[in-house]
Formats: structure tokens, sequence, C-alpha cells
């Protein structure tokens, strides 16, 4: 899941045939250009544009992304009154909602092939691949090597934030320990069948992601209760939550009991879950919920040691009925805490697809073939209200 190589490599006064052999010689699948200018800049050489650029590593092989307008210098620096020249802060840039998708793009390719960020400078450490792309990845686990072309064209190891990776390694051994004395080892998003093709090839984007793309999709949620999951103060920051991809940490929550018992909604056999490793949780922005994120009662949490906030005894219990109402409203609104993920769900994290039966089991195999997926199907009726 984690622990994938990066490289980074600048092509300042190489040629193109000495710049495709330090690729080669590290194995490099694909090539992120995280150039805002690929045309008109300086160390331009025309065989490194844009577009001659790809086409000749399409001929060796390699695929060419274009990431300029999520990575590119124009977020991560600025040009003063003075007419200089300055780096932005980490902190600011890391909140600019588009460089953060770039970044949460770029780790999910790590996952799947072996990637190198193309800058200018042969000397990282000037480069923004370095001061802000790197830390960036190290924080989510991956180990970046910056490729320094010299007489052995050894890649160096990024050691000046070794710090953010031994605290992620850290916070990682630690919430698995966590989940573990809780017994989690899964958490679970619901989905009509009909969207598993889109989702398994795509992952699962937050509301305001598919709604902005106009993105098709069968709805299984009640618009009442969404109008509810707006605007919430979590310690005094006001957050989204169509942001965030929501998943259960149980099986059976309230929301399928609605749906089941709701004819406006969808049939409850039509859901499918997504089984999510529980480690998603470590990716920066993420948090969790002590209930119902829609309810105005209910506390939000973003450090993995807060889990034993929840009321597991609640959480976990068989039933929610109680002959009180506000005993079981509370129940209710525990049963529904919720893991909540910024932004996108890639599916490098999907474990298991689960179906009601063999019928949209079928169908989600069908959509798993389509996504070239190594994931599984099983039938779990159990896990579906009678």
């Amino acid at each position: 899941m984690f622990d994938y190589p990066v490289y980074t490599v600048g092509y300042e006064d190489l040629s193109l045939d000495e710049f495709l052999d330090l690729l080669a010689r590290y194995s490099v699948q694909q090539v992120v250009d995280v150039r805002s200018e690929t045309e008109n800049i300086p160390y331009q050489a025309p065989q490194f544009s844009k577009q001659l650029l790809a086409q000749e590593l399409k001929a060796r092989g390699i695929h060419y992304r274009f990431a300029g307008d999520y990575l590119g210098w124009d977020f991560v620096a600025e040009v003063g009154n003075d007419g200089i020249i300055r780096d932005k802060g980490y902190a600011e840039v890391s909140l600019n909602t588009r460089y953060m998708q770039g970044i949460e793009r770029l780790s999910d390719l790590a996952a799947q092939s072996v990637i190198a960020t193309l800058g200018i400078s042969q000397d990282p450490y000037s480069c923004h691949r370095h001061k802000f792309i790197a830390r960036s990845l190290v924080k989510r686990g991956c180990r970046v090597y910056h490729i320094i072309p010299t007489s052995t064209g050894a890649a160096q190891l990024e050691e000046a934030f070794l710090e953010l990776r031994q605290e992620f390694e850290r916070k990682r051994h630690a919430f698995r320990s966590e989940l573990q004395r809780y017994g989690i080892e899964l958490f679970y998003h619901l989905t009509h069948v009909d969207n598993l093709a889109s989702i398994l090839k795509h992952g699962i984007l937050c509301k305001n992601e598919v709604e902005q793309k106009e993105l098709n999709y069968t709805r299984i949620d009640d618009p009442e209760i969404q109008e509810l999951r707006g605007r919430r103060d979590c310690q005094g920051r006001i957050f989204y939550l169509h942001d965030f991809v929501p998943l259960f940490f149980i099986p059976r929550p309230p929301m399928l009991y609605r749906i089941a018992k709701d004819e406006r909604l969808p049939n409850q056999h039509d859901i499918a879950y997504i089984a999510v490793d529980p480690t998603v949780m470590l990716k920066p922005g993420s948090r969790f919920s002590d209930g119902n994120a829609a309810s105005s009662r209910t506390n939000f949490y973003s450090s993995p040691e807060d889990l034993s906030k929840l009321n597991k005894e609640a959480l976990f219990a068989d039933i929610w009925n109680d002959p009180d109402e506000k005993i079981k409203e509370e129940r209710r609104r525990i049963k529904g805490a919720e893991v909540l993920v910024y932004y996108r769900i890639s599916p490098i994290y999907f474990k298991w697809v689960y179906t009601s039966d063999n019928r949209r089991k079928l169908e989600a195999l069908e959509a798993v073939k389509q996504a070239g997926l190594d994931l599984k199907v099983k039938v779990k009726p159990n896990f579906y209200f009678t």
C-alpha cells in the first residue's frame, strides 16, 4: 500500500539520449511533467517540448503525463511587487486544493508503475520537485529518489524529510495497533451496483467532485439528508462534508436500513459494499466522526489516537432499538459513525466487493473485469436487512 519509489529528474544540459538513458537505468515507466511552461522557458531545448518529448518517450515505451496544471511552479512560487520571485510557504501550498489533488494523483500513479517527475534543473534542491512535491509525497509514505546526472547516475534518496517519513511510519504502526485492539479490519463504502464500473476504474470521488464533473451515477441517498451534510465545524474549523468520501466502520449501517425501508430509495439488494483498507485514514486531511456526520451532536477527530473516543459498545452492537426514543436515536447516531477521506479514494485501497446475491455478484465481477483489477467479489447476505 505504501513505500512506493518515486524518482525525480531534471534535463538541464542533457542531450535527449542522455536523458532517456537515465530513465532506462531506473526502469521508469511514466514521466510526470511538473513544469508549468513546456515551450518557452530557460534551458529549454526543442526536443524537450511537451509534444516532441511525449513522442520520444512513447517510442521508448514510456508514458508521458503533463501535470503542470496541478503541480507546476505557478502553485509554489509568486512574483512580488519588486519583481523578485519567491517561494510560497509549504503550509500555504498544502492548502491549495488543486495542488493537493495533483499530489493525490501522483501518489496513485506511484502505486501503479515506476514514475519520475520531470523538471528543468539538474539540482533538485533548487527546484520545487524537492521543496514541495517530495515533501508531500514523503508525508504519504513514498520514498523519493533524485536522479542526479553524474558519471554514475546514482539516485539519491530524499534525506531532507527523513523525519517526516519516520513520523509517517510511527503513525501507521500506532494506527494499525489501535485498529487491531478494536477488531476493525475494513471500512465500508455503499454504492449502487450500477456505479461500480466507474468507481473501480476511477476511484470513489467525493460528492462535490462528482457534481462538478457532471458525472452520471445512480443515487442511493436521501436528498433531505444530503441537505444536512453541509458546512460543519470541526474544532473551530469549517469544512464541507461533500468534499469527503464517507466510509462506515461497520456493515449494516443505519443508512442501509433507511434504504431498505424507504420506497422512494433504491432496493437495498442493489447496493454493493466496497471494502476499503483502513490505512486510507492516514491520508492527509482525513478525519472520523463518533456518529452520523450530519448530526449536530457528532464530534470529529483527525488523530488515530482518538479512536478511543468511539463508543465501541454501541457502535458494534447488533441492534440500536430501544423503548426509549432518545436512547434509540442516540444509538442510531453512533452506529452511523463515519470515516471521511478527503476528495478521492483510489482503487489501490479496495480490498473486496460485497453483494447481496449471486446475480449482483455477476454484475460486480463484470465491472471488476472491465477495470482490470485483481479484486474479489463475495456474496454477503448477512450484510443486508431482512
